[in-house]
């Protein structure tokens, strides 16, 4: 607990030095502008545009992801199960290779391995069935793992799984309720360690910060323009005048 504190505050130091010292150089160009000391450089570069370009688009991908992660948590928390297809990320590398002792059914899916982004789709129960790799709920946790056997009692349909690489099944069955959803069959390798990360409390101070950043370094280029906007429209009255 006391190195978030320590982190988050190093984090608050770290925005504010940071605003600072763009908000300075704002001034400072802006100041530069006024005084004739950048008239030779004031026609648009391209450089500029694509960075500007880049930084416009950054922003938006940001807002996106932080929209979709949101709205993909709080569906997930008020149902306990995702609807439609979604990604989680592989905590462990128990499906990363298969243990001498586990014989798979022809045509199963394969594993993946620690930290890979892998897509979940809606389970339906009745069609699952061994060999199928599904997430479900472990206490707290959600575990990806293959079933190994069904088992059906009063109606109700349970599930034993274990993970391709364990030497034994997991302790108990998963009830239908308890599936969270089943293994789509396409994964990123690695990606999801990112994700993790970017679900976490550092993670997701980071993507602030940087969406921060870019917001404002994209307001600051923006006065910059409409500065160097008038500081033209100036030249161009002091010479219709002259003219004159």
């Amino acid at each position: 607990m006391a190195l978030k504190i320590v982190c988050a505050a190093f984090g608050a130091v770290f925005v504010a030095l940071g605003t600072a010292q763009m908000i300075v150089s704002y001034r400072r160009v802006r100041a530069d502008i006024y005084g004739g000391l950048r008239d030779g450089n004031l026609k648009p570069k391209a450089i500029r545009r694509v960075l500007s370009a880049l930084s416009y688009a950054l922003c938006v991908v940001l807002c996106v992801a932080v929209l979709l992660f949101t709205a993909n948590s709080a569906l997930f928390r008020l149902t306990g199960k995702y609807v439609y297809l979604c990604s989680l990320a592989a905590k462990s590398g128990s499906m990363s290779y298969i243990h001498p002792s586990l014989t798979l059914p022809d045509g199963t899916t394969e594993g993946f391995n620690t930290f890979d982004l892998v897509f979940i789709e809606h389970a339906d129960g009745e069609k699952l069935k061994v060999g199928d790799i599904i997430a479900f709920w472990c206490g707290e946790e959600i575990v990806i793992h293959r079933i190994a056997e069904i088992a059906e009692r009063e109606g109700a349909r349970y599930f034993a799984t274990r993970g391709d690489a364990n030497a034994v099944a997991d302790e108990g069955y998963v009830s239908e309720d308890g599936i969270v959803g089943t293994y789509y069959g396409v994964k990123v390798p690695y990606l999801g360690g990112g994700l993790l990360f970017l679900g976490s409390a550092e993670g997701l101070s980071l993507l602030g910060a940087a969406l921060y950043f870019c917001v404002i370094s994209s307001v600051l280029n923006s006065r910059l323009k409409q500065a160097e906007a008038r500081r033209r429209e100036v030249l161009r009255t002091a010479a219709e005048e002259r003219g004159g």
